[in-house]
């Protein structure tokens, strides 16, 4: 009986084994390459049309996006207000999104994407033992917070609100621009969040003017818990809902913000923006790479027609 089950399963086995590679000698005689020479290059100037008519109408829109990019943690000294000169030389139309940028920080590292507590953001009140995912940072003396941010005196043993490594690093310098003359320009800060975020993941516990260091509610808060991806990365912090002519303009910092602990860069950012959004080479580079294999697919194809017809 063991004999007959073990030929039987090897004649089970070989079949399969046949009916596998016959399946796979179909589908390869199938998807190889076309060699009909004028239909494959049709399809390859057609390609190349829209790579190079995309590839050239992304170029202009880039090349009309004014962005004003400075580093400033070198120039303004930490806990301090500086002025920095920005020259605009020519005029920037309106909308105007001010951005900060911060590199070589890594937001999506576990270390600090997951010190936090989702339902304590969302306006929950958690006791010290229901906040393990913020350890070691629990209590308002392990965030190092001594003040609400209504101004009154927190207990160092209460649990911290918010709790945890990426609200303790959460960025907060602030900015002020200011035309020649002095006029202020206004910043609008407001919806610079994702609409998610407002409705429904931040809210304030029943005790927040009392117990939590920051407003969680804050849409700047939001923005900056919203992680990013890469280690250099940029954040919405307002708008500029008017045209700035040419000129000079001074723009106040409140430099509080601390990079030096990980090395790290500030920059701010003052760019116009376009109906693909702001600058991007990389989709640029992406239009223009694909048109140059587009060319290569095309020469190759006419020399590999014109070698088949010469045997």
């Amino acid at each position: 009986m063991t004999d007959h089950n073990n030929t039987f399963g090897a004649t089970m086995n070989k079949a399969l084994k046949d009916d596998g590679d016959d399946f796979l000698n179909m589908a390869l005689k199938k998807w190889k390459f076309n060699s009909k020479y004028k239909r494959n290059q049709i399809i390859f100037i057609c390609l190349l049309v829209f790579f190079l008519t995309f590839g050239s109408v992304f170029t202009y829109y880039y090349t009309q996006i004014q962005q004003i990019k400075e580093q400033y943690d070198n120039q303004c000294s930490l806990n301090t207000r500086c002025q920095i000169q920005i020259d605009i030389t020519q005029k920037m139309t309106q909308p105007i999104f001010f951005y900060y940028e911060i590199d070589n920080f890594y937001q999506t590292n576990r270390k600090f994407y997951q010190s936090k507590d989702t339902l304590q953001l969302k306006g929950e009140d958690r006791t010290i033992s229901q906040l393990s995912s913020c350890a070691p940072y629990v209590t308002n003396q392990d965030m190092g917070k001594t003040l609400s941010f209504t101004g009154q005196t927190l207990n160092p043993q209460d649990p911290a609100i918010p709790c945890g490594l990426l609200s303790k690093l959460y960025f907060n310098d602030t900015y002020q621009l200011q035309s020649q003359n002095g006029t202020l320009i206004q910043i609008d800060q407001s919806q610079i969040a994702w609409t998610v975020d407002i409705d429904y993941n931040y809210k304030q516990t029943s005790d927040a003017p009392q117990k939590a260091w920051v407003d969680v509610t804050d849409e700047h808060f939001m923005v900056w818990m919203r992680t990013s991806g890469m280690g250099t990365f940029k954040k919405l912090w307002g708008r500029i809902k008017q045209d700035l002519p040419a000129g000079v303009y001074k723009l106040t910092i409140n430099n509080q913000y601390n990079t030096s602990e990980y090395n790290g860069q500030k920059f701010f950012i003052i760019t116009t923006s376009s109906p693909f959004g702001q600058k991007n080479i990389v989709l640029i580079v992406a239009y223009f790479s694909g048109a140059l294999i587009c060319i290569i697919s095309v020469v190759s194809l006419y020399f590999f027609n014109k070698a088949k017809k010469d045997k």
